[in-house]
């Protein structure tokens, strides 16, 4: 059987989307790169969705029991293209170690640094209208 991409519901409540493939009796499912989508709701109405591993671990490749499934469909195109440029980035990040998490604090540190610029600037010359 082909790898599938495919939206799984766990027994655990837990929201996967992975590549997956069952045994040829159905009885054991394995899941390739699995990640753990988790939907935050922000206030007015809107939604984010935050991509994990779905286990902090080196291994990409798990076998679970099928009775732990609760239901596995076609995930929205939405959902099907965040899940491969999220593996896609954490490939890249650990591809090159720590790079992505200096990058990150790079950018928080610039962005601390613009603002306290923009306050400076308030300070000194407020605008009056």
């Amino acid at each position: 059987m082909d790898w599938e991409i495919r939206l799984i519901k766990l027994i655990t409540g837990e929201t996967l989307v992975s590549n997956i493939r069952f045994d040829k009796l159905k009885k054991h499912a394995v899941l390739k790169e699995p990640l753990a989508f988790n939907f935050i709701n922000k206030s007015a109405g809107s939604a984010s969705v935050l991509t994990t591993r779905w286990l902090e671990t080196d291994k990409s490749v798990f076998t679970i029991k099928t009775y732990h499934i609760i239901t596995v469909m076609e995930p929205t195109q939405f959902m099907h293209d965040l899940y491969l440029e999220s593996i896609e980035e954490m490939n890249e990040q650990a591809q090159f170690g720590n790079e992505g998490a200096s990058t990150a604090d790079d950018k928080w540190d610039d962005l601390a640094d613009y603002m306290d610029t923009l306050k400076e600037l308030e300070d000194k010359d407020p605008i009056i209208h």
